[in-house]
């Protein structure tokens, strides 16, 4: 795969992001499970960048059933499932080699309607160019996941984009109190992306464990 990074392309500002579904995302106290809830009704990003309160938000979703699950086997394991937690169905597999730290894939069944092909998920650009961002080509369209591309009293958003025609079009956020907190808002336009991806890829950037990322 090429090397790339986010400034090679121009955000199209015609383009607004409108978010379909909002998500609240926890990781678990003992780490090896993470749940996704659903937080919002439908409504613009606008209107949830505007009354983003995650304190509230963890409240309000303490009580509610999750949708998602993601396993992991184990505390020195790289290998996450996601569970359909209504029909108990893995929905992918998401695993990372030990030594390749930052490098992902995600794997589906033969007949998923989320991809018809395995999804590398690793870091963009080379080694020291864009060490946050991460990327990964779905159906031959590149990815773009901008890992705490903003930060300030709101809390720590990442944006993950799609490029089309050579422009970045923005196409789900996760929002975090923290740069090192594991919970947060995920946003998706789900006209834009597929949902399991952006949730199995927004949680593997939560969980990076090579910190000097």
């Amino acid at each position: 795969m090429a090397q790339h990074k986010l400034s090679d392309f121009p955000l199209d500002r015609e383009a607004i992001f409108q978010s379909s579904i909002a998500l609240y995302v926890k990781e678990g106290k003992n780490g090896l499970v993470t749940l996704v809830k659903s937080a919002l009704a439908s409504s613009s990003s606008t209107e949830y960048r505007v009354d983003l309160d995650l304190d509230k938000l963890a409240t309000e979703t303490k009580e509610i059933p999750p949708t998602l699950r993601f396993d992991s086997q184990g505390w020195l394991s790289r290998t996450f499932q996601c569970i359909d937690i209504a029909t108990e169905k893995t929905l992918v597999t998401l695993s990372g080699p030990v030594l390749a730290f930052g490098h992902w894939s995600l794997v589906f069944s033969s007949n998923s309607p989320h991809s018809a092909h395995t999804i590398d998920f690793r870091p963009a650009g080379a080694v020291g160019t864009s060490p946050r961002d991460d990327l990964f080509v779905k159906d031959s369209v590149l990815h773009i996941w901008a890992v705490h591309e903003s930060e300030d009293a709101g809390g720590c958003t990442s944006r993950l984009y799609k490029i089309v025609e050579g422009k970045r079009v923005e196409v789900a956020s996760f929002t975090k109190k923290k740069s090192r907190d594991r919970e947060g808002v995920l946003l998706v336009d789900e006209s834009q992306v597929d949902l399991i991806i952006a949730a199995a890829t927004c949680v593997a950037i939560m969980k990076r464990m090579d910190s000097f990322r």
